[in-house]
Protein backbone atom coordinates (compact mmCIF):
# COMPACT_ATOMS: atom_id res chain seq x y z
CA UNK A 1 0.00 0.00 0.00
CA UNK A 2 1.31 3.47 -1.12
CA UNK A 3 1.33 6.06 1.34
CA UNK A 4 0.62 9.60 0.12
CA UNK A 5 2.67 12.66 1.56
CA UNK A 6 1.77 16.24 1.19
CA UNK A 7 4.94 18.00 0.88
CA UNK A 8 4.78 21.62 1.08
CA UNK A 9 7.50 23.88 -0.74
CA UNK A 10 8.32 27.07 -0.05
CA UNK A 11 10.64 29.76 -1.20
CA UNK A 12 12.12 31.85 1.06
CA UNK A 13 12.85 36.12 -0.06
CA UNK A 14 13.30 39.52 1.09
CA UNK A 15 11.33 42.43 0.30
CA UNK A 16 12.38 46.06 0.11
CA UNK A 17 11.79 49.72 -1.10
CA UNK A 18 14.78 50.95 -3.26
CA UNK A 19 14.83 54.35 -4.45
CA UNK A 20 16.63 55.95 -7.42
CA UNK A 21 20.22 57.00 -7.38
CA UNK A 22 20.41 60.44 -7.77
CA UNK A 23 23.35 62.73 -7.87
CA UNK A 24 22.06 65.88 -8.14
CA UNK A 25 18.63 67.00 -7.69
CA UNK A 26 16.06 68.42 -4.87
CA UNK A 27 14.54 65.77 -2.44
CA UNK A 28 10.85 67.21 -2.57
CA UNK A 29 11.48 66.41 -6.61
CA UNK A 30 11.66 62.61 -5.07
CA UNK A 31 7.96 61.10 -6.27
CA UNK A 32 7.33 57.29 -6.69
CA UNK A 33 8.58 57.31 -9.95
CA UNK A 34 11.60 57.40 -8.60
CA UNK A 35 10.70 54.07 -6.45
CA UNK A 36 10.15 50.43 -6.76
CA UNK A 37 9.18 47.08 -4.65
CA UNK A 38 12.24 45.02 -4.87
CA UNK A 39 11.69 41.04 -4.35
CA UNK A 40 14.78 38.72 -4.40
CA UNK A 41 13.94 35.31 -3.95
CA UNK A 42 16.29 32.21 -2.81
CA UNK A 43 18.42 35.40 -1.37
CA UNK A 44 21.83 33.59 -0.32
CA UNK A 45 23.93 34.64 2.33
CA UNK A 46 26.55 36.70 1.01
CA UNK A 47 23.74 38.54 -1.33
CA UNK A 48 21.92 39.23 1.81
CA UNK A 49 24.96 40.44 3.82
CA UNK A 50 25.20 43.67 1.22
CA UNK A 51 21.63 44.87 1.77
CA UNK A 52 21.08 47.39 4.75
CA UNK A 53 19.28 50.59 4.89
CA UNK A 54 20.98 53.51 3.23
CA UNK A 55 23.22 51.79 1.06
CA UNK A 56 23.86 52.56 -2.53
CA UNK A 57 23.96 48.94 -4.34
CA UNK A 58 23.83 48.54 -8.10
CA UNK A 59 22.26 45.32 -9.49
CA UNK A 60 22.11 43.55 -12.26
CA UNK A 61 19.44 40.79 -14.40
CA UNK A 62 16.62 41.79 -12.63
CA UNK A 63 12.95 41.50 -14.52
CA UNK A 64 10.07 44.38 -14.26
CA UNK A 65 6.44 42.82 -13.34
CA UNK A 66 4.12 43.94 -15.84
CA UNK A 67 1.76 45.61 -13.48
CA UNK A 68 2.44 48.24 -11.05
CA UNK A 69 1.16 47.65 -7.42
CA UNK A 70 -0.17 51.71 -5.72
CA UNK A 71 0.99 53.08 -8.62
CA UNK A 72 4.86 51.75 -7.98
CA UNK A 73 7.08 49.63 -10.16
CA UNK A 74 7.63 46.08 -8.96
CA UNK A 75 11.06 44.54 -9.17
CA UNK A 76 11.81 41.04 -9.07
CA UNK A 77 15.80 39.27 -8.42
CA UNK A 78 16.94 35.70 -7.69
CA UNK A 79 20.28 34.46 -6.24
CA UNK A 80 21.36 35.01 -9.45
CA UNK A 81 21.20 38.75 -9.59
CA UNK A 82 24.33 40.76 -9.23
CA UNK A 83 24.69 42.80 -6.16
CA UNK A 84 27.69 45.42 -6.15
CA UNK A 85 27.86 48.41 -3.29
CA UNK A 86 29.16 51.20 -3.96
CA UNK A 87 30.83 53.35 -1.08
CA UNK A 88 31.86 56.85 -0.09
CA UNK A 89 28.56 58.10 -1.50
CA UNK A 90 28.50 61.59 0.58
CA UNK A 91 25.13 61.91 2.89
CA UNK A 92 23.81 64.98 1.09
CA UNK A 93 23.85 62.86 -2.15
CA UNK A 94 21.46 60.08 -0.22
CA UNK A 95 18.78 62.99 0.41
CA UNK A 96 18.72 64.17 -3.24
CA UNK A 97 17.56 60.36 -3.64
CA UNK A 98 14.82 60.80 -1.09
CA UNK A 99 16.55 58.41 1.66
CA UNK A 100 16.20 60.39 5.12
CA UNK A 101 17.88 58.19 8.39
CA UNK A 102 15.12 56.92 10.92
CA UNK A 103 14.47 58.81 13.87
CA UNK A 104 12.78 57.36 16.80
CA UNK A 105 10.01 59.75 17.51
CA UNK A 106 9.37 60.31 21.58
CA UNK A 107 5.64 59.32 22.66
CA UNK A 108 4.66 62.66 23.30
CA UNK A 109 5.14 63.14 19.49
CA UNK A 110 3.02 60.16 18.80
CA UNK A 111 0.45 60.93 21.34
CA UNK A 112 -0.08 64.61 19.44
CA UNK A 113 -0.09 62.64 16.12
CA UNK A 114 -2.86 60.51 17.29
CA UNK A 115 -4.95 63.60 18.59
CA UNK A 116 -5.09 64.58 15.23
CA UNK A 117 -5.93 61.72 13.72
CA UNK A 118 -9.28 61.05 12.53
CA UNK A 119 -8.86 57.96 10.93
CA UNK A 120 -5.67 55.35 10.39
CA UNK A 121 -3.00 56.95 8.86
CA UNK A 122 -0.67 55.38 5.98
CA UNK A 123 2.69 57.24 7.59
CA UNK A 124 4.97 55.08 9.63
CA UNK A 125 6.58 55.82 12.50
CA UNK A 126 9.52 54.79 14.46
CA UNK A 127 9.82 54.86 18.38
CA UNK A 128 11.30 53.73 21.75
CA UNK A 129 9.21 53.02 24.38
CA UNK A 130 8.83 50.92 27.71
CA UNK A 131 6.26 48.31 28.22
CA UNK A 132 3.85 48.91 31.35
CA UNK A 133 1.29 46.27 30.25
CA UNK A 134 0.50 43.43 27.58
CA UNK A 135 -3.06 42.42 27.26
CA UNK A 136 -4.88 39.97 25.08
CA UNK A 137 -7.91 42.04 24.75
CA UNK A 138 -10.57 39.42 23.18
CA UNK A 139 -11.49 37.85 20.57
CA UNK A 140 -12.44 38.29 17.52
CA UNK A 141 -15.17 37.42 15.26
CA UNK A 142 -14.88 33.25 14.55
CA UNK A 143 -13.39 32.59 11.40
CA UNK A 144 -15.05 29.30 9.82
CA UNK A 145 -12.80 26.66 8.34
CA UNK A 146 -13.17 23.23 7.28
CA UNK A 147 -11.13 21.71 9.38
CA UNK A 148 -11.53 23.89 12.79
CA UNK A 149 -13.18 26.51 14.38
CA UNK A 150 -11.28 29.16 16.42
CA UNK A 151 -10.93 33.15 16.69
CA UNK A 152 -8.61 35.65 15.95
CA UNK A 153 -7.17 37.55 19.41
CA UNK A 154 -6.30 40.93 19.59
CA UNK A 155 -3.02 41.74 21.89
CA UNK A 156 -2.73 45.51 23.14
CA UNK A 157 0.97 46.77 24.23
CA UNK A 158 0.83 49.67 26.04
CA UNK A 159 4.61 51.58 26.40
CA UNK A 160 6.01 54.90 27.67
CA UNK A 161 8.52 56.86 27.55
CA UNK A 162 10.72 60.09 29.69
CA UNK A 163 7.63 62.04 28.32
CA UNK A 164 4.83 60.26 30.17
CA UNK A 165 2.05 59.34 27.41
CA UNK A 166 0.94 56.09 27.02
CA UNK A 167 0.63 54.46 23.49
CA UNK A 168 -1.20 51.29 23.13
CA UNK A 169 0.19 48.81 20.18
CA UNK A 170 -2.39 46.78 18.52
CA UNK A 171 -2.03 43.73 17.00
CA UNK A 172 -4.43 40.84 15.42
CA UNK A 173 -3.15 37.18 15.51
CA UNK A 174 -4.96 35.20 12.97
CA UNK A 175 -4.24 32.15 14.61
CA UNK A 176 -4.10 32.15 18.27
CA UNK A 177 -1.08 29.86 18.58
CA UNK A 178 0.93 32.92 16.87
CA UNK A 179 0.23 35.23 20.03
CA UNK A 180 3.54 33.20 22.38
CA UNK A 181 5.61 33.14 19.46
CA UNK A 182 6.14 36.73 19.15
CA UNK A 183 9.50 37.83 20.65
CA UNK A 184 7.40 40.24 22.15
CA UNK A 185 5.70 37.76 24.43
CA UNK A 186 7.65 34.71 24.01
CA UNK A 187 10.05 34.69 26.79
CA UNK A 188 9.13 37.33 29.62
CA UNK A 189 5.65 37.97 28.72
CA UNK A 190 6.45 41.72 28.13
CA UNK A 191 6.61 42.83 31.89
CA UNK A 192 6.84 46.29 33.05
CA UNK A 193 10.41 47.85 32.04
CA UNK A 194 10.95 46.11 28.86
CA UNK A 195 12.46 48.15 26.34
CA UNK A 196 11.69 47.94 22.92
CA UNK A 197 12.87 49.71 19.70
CA UNK A 198 9.87 49.64 17.59
CA UNK A 199 9.63 50.34 13.70
CA UNK A 200 7.16 51.06 10.69
CA UNK A 201 3.79 51.49 13.31
CA UNK A 202 0.91 53.40 11.96
CA UNK A 203 -1.62 55.90 13.70
CA UNK A 204 -4.62 55.18 14.60
CA UNK A 205 -7.15 58.21 16.36
CA UNK A 206 -6.85 58.62 19.94
CA UNK A 207 -8.81 56.64 22.66
CA UNK A 208 -10.72 58.76 25.20
CA UNK A 209 -11.70 56.07 27.24
CA UNK A 210 -8.22 54.69 28.26
CA UNK A 211 -6.54 58.12 27.46
CA UNK A 212 -3.94 56.96 25.49
CA UNK A 213 -2.55 57.28 21.93
CA UNK A 214 -2.76 53.98 19.58
CA UNK A 215 -0.85 52.62 17.07
CA UNK A 216 -1.50 49.57 14.67
CA UNK A 217 0.91 46.82 14.19
CA UNK A 218 1.76 46.04 10.02
CA UNK A 219 2.92 43.05 7.89
CA UNK A 220 6.43 45.61 7.53
CA UNK A 221 6.10 46.48 11.20
CA UNK A 222 9.41 45.48 13.51
CA UNK A 223 9.94 44.77 17.17
CA UNK A 224 13.46 44.90 19.06
CA UNK A 225 13.08 44.14 22.76
CA UNK A 226 16.81 44.99 24.69
CA UNK A 227 18.90 42.69 25.46
CA UNK A 228 18.29 40.53 22.38
CA UNK A 229 20.47 40.33 19.00
CA UNK A 230 19.10 42.30 16.21
CA UNK A 231 20.69 43.21 12.98
CA UNK A 232 22.39 46.73 12.03
CA UNK A 233 20.59 46.54 8.71
CA UNK A 234 17.59 48.08 10.22
CA UNK A 235 18.05 49.36 13.71
CA UNK A 236 21.70 50.52 14.81
CA UNK A 237 23.59 47.54 17.42
CA UNK A 238 23.69 50.70 19.72
CA UNK A 239 20.63 52.71 19.88
CA UNK A 240 21.09 55.32 21.38
CA UNK A 241 17.21 56.19 22.67
CA UNK A 242 17.10 52.82 24.27
CA UNK A 243 20.34 53.20 26.21
CA UNK A 244 18.97 56.85 27.40
CA UNK A 245 15.68 55.11 28.29
CA UNK A 246 17.09 51.93 30.69
CA UNK A 247 19.28 54.61 32.24
CA UNK A 248 16.26 56.95 33.20
CA UNK A 249 14.56 53.57 34.39
CA UNK A 250 17.20 53.05 36.60
CA UNK A 251 16.38 55.65 38.80
CA UNK A 252 13.97 54.92 41.56
CA UNK A 253 12.12 57.97 41.36
CA UNK A 254 11.49 57.28 37.59
CA UNK A 255 10.31 53.80 38.18
CA UNK A 256 7.97 55.21 40.40
CA UNK A 257 6.48 57.46 37.75
CA UNK A 258 6.29 54.40 35.14
CA UNK A 259 4.36 52.63 37.91
CA UNK A 260 1.87 55.74 38.35
CA UNK A 261 1.20 55.79 35.02
CA UNK A 262 0.17 52.14 34.74
CA UNK A 263 -1.89 52.33 37.60
CA UNK A 264 -3.43 55.27 36.33
CA UNK A 265 -4.30 53.54 33.08
CA UNK A 266 -5.50 50.61 34.45
CA UNK A 267 -7.80 52.45 36.61
CA UNK A 268 -8.89 54.91 34.32
CA UNK A 269 -8.01 58.07 37.03
CA UNK A 270 -6.87 60.05 34.06
CA UNK A 271 -10.13 60.03 32.47
CA UNK A 272 -11.80 63.23 31.39
CA UNK A 273 -14.73 63.84 33.96
CA UNK A 274 -18.18 64.14 32.07
CA UNK A 275 -20.42 66.56 33.71
CA UNK A 276 -23.76 65.47 32.96
CA UNK A 277 -24.75 63.64 29.57
CA UNK A 278 -24.88 66.52 27.28
CA UNK A 279 -27.42 66.79 24.41
CA UNK A 280 -25.76 67.26 21.51
CA UNK A 281 -26.01 64.62 18.86
CA UNK A 282 -22.98 62.59 18.08
CA UNK A 283 -20.99 63.49 20.90
CA UNK A 284 -18.80 61.52 22.68
CA UNK A 285 -19.50 60.76 26.47
CA UNK A 286 -17.45 58.91 29.16
CA UNK A 287 -19.08 57.54 31.89
CA UNK A 288 -18.18 55.16 34.82
CA UNK A 289 -20.38 52.80 36.34
CA UNK A 290 -21.97 48.68 37.38
CA UNK A 291 -24.15 47.16 34.59
CA UNK A 292 -28.16 46.85 36.09
CA UNK A 293 -29.50 44.58 33.19
CA UNK A 294 -29.21 43.69 29.86
CA UNK A 295 -32.44 43.41 27.36
CA UNK A 296 -32.81 42.56 23.62
CA UNK A 297 -35.45 44.76 22.00
CA UNK A 298 -37.91 43.87 19.07
CA UNK A 299 -37.00 45.80 16.32
CA UNK A 300 -33.34 46.41 17.24
CA UNK A 301 -31.83 43.49 15.52
CA UNK A 302 -28.62 41.99 16.30
CA UNK A 303 -28.21 44.85 19.34
CA UNK A 304 -29.05 44.71 22.93
CA UNK A 305 -29.86 47.70 25.45
CA UNK A 306 -28.32 47.99 28.66
CA UNK A 307 -28.75 50.30 31.59
CA UNK A 308 -26.13 51.50 33.61
CA UNK A 309 -26.22 52.84 37.40
CA UNK A 310 -22.97 55.84 36.64
CA UNK A 311 -24.28 57.02 40.42
CA UNK A 312 -25.20 60.32 39.29
CA UNK A 313 -28.29 58.84 36.53
CA UNK A 314 -28.99 55.78 35.17
CA UNK A 315 -27.81 55.95 31.27
CA UNK A 316 -29.45 53.30 28.64
CA UNK A 317 -26.89 52.94 25.95
CA UNK A 318 -27.59 50.33 22.72
CA UNK A 319 -24.87 48.37 21.59
CA UNK A 320 -24.00 45.37 18.85
CA UNK A 321 -24.18 41.81 19.11
CA UNK A 322 -20.49 42.39 18.23
CA UNK A 323 -19.57 43.53 21.55
CA UNK A 324 -20.48 40.49 23.64
CA UNK A 325 -17.21 38.81 22.96
CA UNK A 326 -15.79 42.19 24.82
CA UNK A 327 -17.60 42.08 27.73
CA UNK A 328 -17.39 38.20 28.04
CA UNK A 329 -13.47 38.67 28.07
CA UNK A 330 -14.14 41.28 30.87
CA UNK A 331 -16.09 38.46 33.12
CA UNK A 332 -13.47 36.04 32.32
CA UNK A 333 -10.42 38.24 33.67
CA UNK A 334 -12.67 37.82 36.72
CA UNK A 335 -13.42 34.38 36.37
CA UNK A 336 -16.62 34.81 35.61
CA UNK A 337 -18.05 33.14 32.71
CA UNK A 338 -21.52 33.26 30.47
CA UNK A 339 -22.35 29.85 29.51
CA UNK A 340 -24.66 30.72 26.37
CA UNK A 341 -25.71 27.71 24.70
CA UNK A 342 -26.40 26.99 20.93
CA UNK A 343 -30.41 27.05 21.49
CA UNK A 344 -30.51 30.45 23.60
CA UNK A 345 -32.25 32.94 22.13
CA UNK A 346 -31.12 36.74 21.57
CA UNK A 347 -32.84 37.24 24.45
CA UNK A 348 -31.47 34.50 26.81
CA UNK A 349 -28.14 35.91 26.03
CA UNK A 350 -28.99 39.15 27.14
CA UNK A 351 -30.71 38.11 30.38
CA UNK A 352 -27.55 36.02 30.99
CA UNK A 353 -25.05 38.78 30.47
CA UNK A 354 -26.77 40.92 32.48
CA UNK A 355 -26.94 39.18 35.19
CA UNK A 356 -23.45 37.85 35.18
CA UNK A 357 -22.23 41.36 35.07
CA UNK A 358 -24.80 42.81 37.74
CA UNK A 359 -23.25 39.82 40.21
CA UNK A 360 -19.37 40.28 38.89
CA UNK A 361 -19.80 43.95 40.71
CA UNK A 362 -17.53 45.21 37.63
CA UNK A 363 -17.16 48.68 37.99
CA UNK A 364 -16.76 49.85 34.28
CA UNK A 365 -15.45 52.86 31.93
CA UNK A 366 -17.87 53.42 28.71
CA UNK A 367 -17.08 55.37 25.65
CA UNK A 368 -20.56 56.50 24.67
CA UNK A 369 -21.87 58.19 21.51
CA UNK A 370 -25.49 59.88 21.51
CA UNK A 371 -27.16 58.29 19.19
CA UNK A 372 -30.33 59.82 19.12
CA UNK A 373 -34.09 60.27 21.38
CA UNK A 374 -36.65 57.74 20.77
CA UNK A 375 -39.39 56.26 23.02
CA UNK A 376 -38.42 54.17 25.41
CA UNK A 377 -39.45 50.49 25.23
CA UNK A 378 -40.60 50.55 29.11
CA UNK A 379 -42.78 53.80 28.28
CA UNK A 380 -41.14 56.02 29.52
CA UNK A 381 -41.03 59.15 26.85
CA UNK A 382 -37.95 60.68 25.21
CA UNK A 383 -35.38 59.26 27.06
CA UNK A 384 -31.84 59.08 25.88
CA UNK A 385 -30.17 56.82 24.29
CA UNK A 386 -26.68 56.17 23.69
CA UNK A 387 -24.52 53.89 21.63
CA UNK A 388 -21.37 52.43 23.85
CA UNK A 389 -18.27 52.78 21.18
CA UNK A 390 -15.88 51.07 23.72
CA UNK A 391 -15.80 49.40 27.05
CA UNK A 392 -12.62 47.96 29.87
CA UNK A 393 -12.75 47.31 33.19
CA UNK A 394 -11.68 49.59 36.26
CA UNK A 395 -8.98 47.96 38.38
CA UNK A 396 -9.83 48.33 41.93
CA UNK A 397 -5.84 47.37 42.85
CA UNK A 398 -4.77 50.19 40.53
CA UNK A 399 -7.08 52.90 42.74
CA UNK A 400 -5.71 51.57 46.17
CA UNK A 401 -1.91 52.25 45.10
CA UNK A 402 -2.85 55.63 43.41
CA UNK A 403 -4.98 56.85 46.65
CA UNK A 404 -2.32 55.36 49.24
CA UNK A 405 0.58 57.29 47.10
Amino acid sequence: QKQRSNLRRVKSFVKMVVGSFIKNGIESNVTKRHQATLTIWDITEEQYQILGEGKVIQFKNLSVKASLHDSVIQLQGTNKTSFLEISGVPPQTMHHSGYKARVFKPVETIVNMSKGCVQAQSIAFDCVGLIVRVDKIATASEIQSSASKCSSIVLHVYFTDQTGGIVRLQREFLDPALVYQWKLTSGGNGNMGTICAFQNLYILPYDDVENCAVAAWDNCSLCFPQGRPFTNKFVPTKNDEMEKLHLWFQLEQNRKIVLRSKYMLESGAILPVTQGVGSVLGVQVIAMGHVLNVKQVDGLENNFLMNIDCMECVLTAKFSFSLLDVFRSLLEDVQKNVNIEVCDTLNDVAMKLGDALRKSGLLLHFQLEREKQFNDYNNAKNNIHFKIVNVRCVRSEALLWLFLH
